[in-house]
């Protein structure tokens, strides 16, 4: 099974790819600039389908984004504009199965630091090597992945 982990943005994007559980690809993507509307959508479909380089996956988990009461301003509009991103990546995989997780369904209260620390605990040499100098966004996606593999995968190494 291919997991797919997507921590979506406007100007970059984490991309984490998983067969059979374990860590194949943990990338930073650069996509949009300042392009914005369908334009952005587009780079950032664009830039997953290329980094995915004809692996289908059979799941893609996707952070979903949370308004709340500290949310201001562009924040919003930036939000909005995100779903369109999403919505693009998502349509260039229709056949997988398609989850999303707030960052306090993935990580909880613990700030990113400390659980992009845990996460690099449980990986293995290989994938070590995998996730060296990804950046944060990519790390993420490996979390939002291995959330999915912690809810769906009895006694898998991504239990807490």
């Amino acid at each position: 099974m291919i997991v797919v982990g997507v921590d979506a943005g406007l100007r970059k994007l984490g991309l984490a790819v998983f067969h059979a559980g374990e860590l194949m690809l943990c990338e930073t993507l650069r996509v949009g600039g300042r392009a914005r509307g369908v334009s952005a959508w587009l780079l950032a479909a664009d830039a997953v389908s290329a980094a995915l380089d004809g692996v289908v996956p059979d799941v893609l988990v996707i952070e979903r984004m949370q308004l709340d009461k500290r949310t201001r301003g562009g924040v919003v509009g930036d939000v909005i504009e995100l779903s369109g991103v999403v919505g693009a990546i998502v349509a260039t995989v229709p056949s997988a199965e398609l989850y999303s997780y707030t960052p306090s369904q993935w990580k909880g209260s613990r700030p990113k630091d400390v659980e992009h620390r845990y996460l690099r605990r449980l990986l293995r040499p290989a994938e070590l090597a995998i996730v060296e100098g990804a950046g944060h966004d990519a790390l993420d996606a490996v979390g939002i992945a291995a959330h999915y593999l912690r809810s769906t995968i009895p006694q898998s190494r991504w239990i807490r």
